[in-house]
């Protein structure tokens, strides 16, 4: 008897799931505060992967992470991922030409956001849902997180092409539906 291709789906479907279930690059929440006027939320992270290097012998993948978000005004949301190993390692600077924010400002109740942020606690992943449709903007859980030495890696499916202020850009990018996209990167 001949497979059609709608006996397949479901078994490619499995292998698809399997995969993703076992992946090798996976972080978890150890411990999380939030402060008392709900203004900012910060995790811990531990590296639960089986693999502590990321495609060479040099490149050492980040054992623990600090995952921080806040919002300024209640528009504007702020996410922040570093490693607390590394304290010298770059970032972008908060001075021209970079636009920047004023950290110093004060920081907004996020139950006054027009976003809601969940956060999965194993495997570590976000999402990030508009209040007032709940859409999902941004979910991390669709791919893996790498963060190490001189490579990070992180996925997400968007609701639409154009976006607003990703990564350290401030005006409309029509990414596409499909494709792979810096942040921004530092040539040393």
């Amino acid at each position: 008897m001949k497979a059609s291709s709608s006996n397949l789906l479901p078994l490619l479907l499995l292998v698809l799931e399997t995969t993703i279930a076992q992946s090798q690059w996976t972080y978890s929440v150890v411990n999380s505060t939030t402060d008392p006027s709900h203004s900012y939320y910060t995790a811990a992270l531990k590296y639960d992967g089986t693999q502590d290097r990321w495609a060479n012998q040099t490149n050492k993948v980040s054992q623990h992470l600090n995952f921080t978000y806040f919002f300024m005004p209640p528009s504007h949301l702020i996410v922040w991922i570093t490693d607390p190993d590394n304290p010298n390692r770059w970032e972008v600077p908060h001075a021209y030409p970079f636009p920047h924010s004023d950290y110093s400002k004060k920081f907004g109740p996020y139950d006054n956001a027009l976003v809601k942020v969940t956060v999965t606690q194993s495997p570590f992943s976000f999402k990030i849902t508009r209040k007032a449709t709940n859409e999902v903007i941004f979910d991390s859980s669709v791919g893996e997180l790498i963060y190490s030495d001189y490579y990070l890696q992180f996925s997400t499916s968007l609701a639409t092409p154009n976006v607003y202020g990703f990564g350290e850009r401030n005006y409309k990018l029509n990414l596409g539906p499909d494709g792979t996209y810096s942040i921004l990167t530092k040539d040393s």
